[in-house]
């Protein structure tokens, strides 16, 4: 009996020592079921994002998405099905920024945690919940980021881009969306700060065209081939406000012999670093493009919803963060991506595959 007793003793206290050794929040971990609405799975860098959340969560949460297909009508009942059917966090990516505050209202209804990321809402309703936060890039970097790319270009190699040879750089502009704040912020960097270089003489330029294309690889393609008509061999350098539309303006120019001539090349520039582009810098049609990491992004918005779920402070001991007058908002860096240093945006996608 007396050794039946201590075997059950030592027993006991390796249990206890086993217990004491665990976060107290351990046994009260839940796996939760997170929520991607994304605004259209036709978007390749939504894409990347949509996997690499899928990828992090793997063993932490239950992941399922939804695609609106670009409309907004569609993505309110989406989320209100999601809600309904119990979920424990929503991850937002607006089709219409300005729909932020209904859908945000919806989720405050059911007390569920909320983060809106890649498209903001207006950033003045993070101050009206405290479960309800945005990731996504600082609007004016990445146009930043690019016209520094492209300055560098002109001031490295000006003989050739300079086709016409006036010492000013002649260029069309790809707008993304005229109505959504990446599209109005990267072109505005590009405006400010080329408007600050022709004043100065750090870089004169010229803008021959503007206009939107939505994102879009085909309407690019087919706004292209109408600069071409247009503008021809004046053109020196197009600006896109994303990769997805440099592809459709490279497929134009490369249609039009741009790239079989050294000296007719037109110097192109995205945003992104998309896989799909690896290969046109690699062959020098895409002359520089800018990674905003949709790994970075992903692994953010994921932890902030894994954490509130679970009532612990979001993103705690992480390298993230917070910025913003509401302290709510996680802005990822981002930097030029070029032939020099293209295994970066390697690495960062190959996350999201």
């Amino acid at each position: 009996m007396k050794k039946v007793f201590a075997v059950l003793l030592v027993t006991l206290m390796v249990f206890s020592f086993i217990a004491c050794d665990f976060p107290a929040y351990a046994a009260q971990e839940k796996v939760p079921t997170i929520a991607f609405a994304v605004f259209d799975y036709s978007n390749a860098f939504m894409a990347y994002i949509r996997k690499g959340i899928e990828n992090y969560t793997k063993g932490k949460a239950n992941f399922i998405s939804v695609d609106a297909a670009n409309d907004q009508a569609r993505q309110n009942e989406q989320v209100q099905t999601l809600i309904q059917r119990g979920v424990d966090a929503l991850i937002i990516n607006l089709v219409d920024p300005g729909a932020g505050q209904t859908l945000l209202d919806a989720a405050k209804a059911a007390n569920i945690p909320v983060c809106f990321i890649n498209r903001a809402p207006d950033i003045e309703i993070l101050k009206t919940w405290d479960k309800c936060w945005y990731v996504g890039i600082d609007w004016m970097s990445p146009g930043l980021v690019q016209a520094d790319l492209i300055k560098a270009d002109w001031e490295a190699n000006k003989a050739a881009m300079d086709k016409n040879g006036d010492g000013v750089l002649q260029y069309v502009l790809v707008q993304g969306n005229i109505s959504q704040q990446d599209g109005i912020y990267r072109t505005r960097a590009i405006h400010e700060t080329f408007a600050k270089w022709n004043e100065d003489g750090t870089m004169k330029n010229e803008q021959l065209d503007i206009q939107e294309a939505g994102w879009n690889t085909t309407r690019a393609k087919e706004l292209m081939e109408t600069w071409i008509i247009k503008y021809g061999n004046r053109i020196e350098a197009v600006v896109c406000n994303n990769d997805a539309m440099a592809m459709g303006v490279i497929e134009a120019l490369r249609g039009h012999g741009y790239f079989d001539d050294e000296s007719k090349k037109v110097y192109v520039y995205g945003i992104n670093a998309i896989p799909q582009v690896w290969p046109l810098i690699e062959n020098g049609e895409l002359s520089g493009t800018i990674l905003t990491s949709p790994w970075l992004q992903a692994i953010a918005a994921a932890d902030i919803c894994i954490d509130s779920i679970n009532g612990r402070e979001p993103l705690a001991g992480t390298d993230f963060v917070w910025s913003g007058e509401s302290n709510r908002e996680i802005r990822v860096m981002d930097y030029a991506i070029n032939s020099g240093n293209l295994k970066d945006a390697e690495d960062a996608y190959n996350r999201c595959n």
